[in-house]
């Protein structure tokens, strides 16, 4: 399966292999684990296949950081979903983690 192949992204996309969390406005918190992210989007790979909805808002979290709580990465959109995989648009990110 090939995701790359028709390049209609905004951003270029950089592999990252991190941990995220998606959280539904109902507060469920769904754990991930992140393909690629760039500025204006990012793909994702749940642990099962999902019972998400394309047009779906989450709040993104990702761990930029090793001993450090996840930071929130903005809230996005689903716009895609292939089995267990979830390609999101950003709305608002937040480029300014709190490091502290």
């Amino acid at each position: 399966m090939q995701h790359e192949s028709v390049n209609k992204r905004k951003e270029t996309r950089y592999p990252v292999d991190t941990q995220a969390i998606l959280e539904r406005k109902t507060g469920e918190q769904l754990s991930a684990a992140t393909l690629n992210i760039s500025g204006s989007g990012m793909l994702v790979n749940l642990a099962r296949a999902p019972d998400l909805r394309l047009g779906e808002e989450l709040l993104c979290s990702v761990l930029l950081y090793q001993d450090k709580p996840l930071q929130s990465w903005g809230l996005g959109t689903v716009r895609r979903v292939e089995g267990s995989l979830v390609a999101i648009e950003f709305k608002s990110v937040s480029l300014a983690p709190d490091l502290a």
